[in-house]
């Protein structure tokens, strides 16, 4: 019995120490700490900056042409060369342009013919209306004559008209000098027709001014030469391109952004753009946004245009520029 007793004063005697150890070991963190913390009081956290989204496009002039002869062409000269500048109507290319030029003149007299005839069937129809006129009034006048003389007067005048061999005469010579008038007026109006044949070669001719004028090609803007495909003495089909042309004063760069990265973008967007080939950053904004994106295997993007108003002078189309937006 006595040595139970003993057993547990040592137990707590031993849990006491145990207690004791701890808020000593507590009382020296707090003394550690500075004292009790305020459970009301905030933690600062340093925030990192905000991530950079930025992507890689490639560089095209704002407005493009592809420019060909108007057919089928052989070059006679090529005045210009990639990166060339030019002003709006400057010579660019020519062809031999002997086959236009005499299909222009083959059109002008095919013109000239239907005008003339155009020109006949107006006279003519003017030539019809005065005898049909005419007629008309000698008609009117027999008539009142006839009502107006008495019966036996105009029997007697009509006999002697009948006897009379000048009025015989006379009466034929009318007829026969109205005779091929008459037949040609018989016919349908000849107006119509002639009209539609001029307007035809009216048109026959533009078009073939048009393609004599397309042997030449000549800058449709203030722009850059791009490219040129051939040279002097070269045979080209009709539509194909000689020459790539652009206005680079201002560009776009065409921008593929991840689906996650388009999410934070909106057309108007201001972004800075940084051209491979010049030196520094130009402010620029974003002009458009695809609808719909493009799947690449696992990859997803959505092509994005951003306008660069203001371009460095010597940029090139088909360079790479970097879009950022921060």
């Amino acid at each position: 019995m006595g040595m139970e007793r003993a057993k547990r004063r040592a137990l707590a005697i031993g849990t006491s120490v145990l207690v004791m150890a701890a808020a000593a070991g507590a009382a020296a963190y707090l003394h550690a700490r500075g004292g009790d913390p305020d459970p009301t009081e905030a933690t600062e956290v340093e925030r990192t900056d905000a991530v950079t989204v930025a992507a890689t496009g490639t560089v095209a002039p704002s407005r493009e042409w592809s420019l060909s002869f108007s057919g089928r062409a052989e070059i006679t000269e090529v005045d210009v060369a990639a990166g060339d500048i030019v002003g709006e109507g400057d010579v660019l290319a020519v062809a031999d342009d002997t086959e236009a030029a005499d299909a222009v003149d083959e059109a002008q007299a095919a013109l000239d013919e239907a005008e003339e005839s155009l020109a006949d069937a107006e006279d003519l129809a003017e030539t019809c209306a005065s005898e049909e006129a005419e007629t008309s009034t000698e008609s009117e006048t027999t008539s009142d004559a006839e009502t107006s003389s008495p019966s036996g007067g105009s029997a007697q005048t009509g006999s002697t008209g009948t006897d009379s061999p000048t009025g015989t005469d006379s009466s034929t010579g009318t007829d026969s000098s109205s005779g091929s008038s008459s037949s040609a007026c018989s016919g349908s109006d000849a107006i119509l027709p002639a009209q539609q044949d001029v307007n035809e070669a009216d048109q026959r001719l533009t078009e073939a001014e048009a393609a004599l004028d397309g042997m030449t090609i000549t800058a449709p803007a203030d722009g850059t030469v791009l490219s040129v495909a051939a040279s002097a003495g070269t045979e080209l089909s009709a539509s194909t391109a000689l020459i790539e042309f652009g206005q680079l004063s201002t560009v776009v760069v065409d921008t593929p952004f991840s689906e996650a990265d388009a999410a934070a973008l909106e057309v108007g967007q201001a972004v800075t753009v940084a051209f491979a080939d010049a030196d520094g950053e130009i402010d620029a904004e974003i002009s458009s946004i695809a609808l719909t994106p493009t799947a690449d295997g696992d990859l997803v993007t959505y092509a994005v245009v951003v306008t660069v108003a203001d371009p460095p002078e010597d940029v090139l189309s088909g360079s790479s520029a970097t879009v950022t937006l921060v």
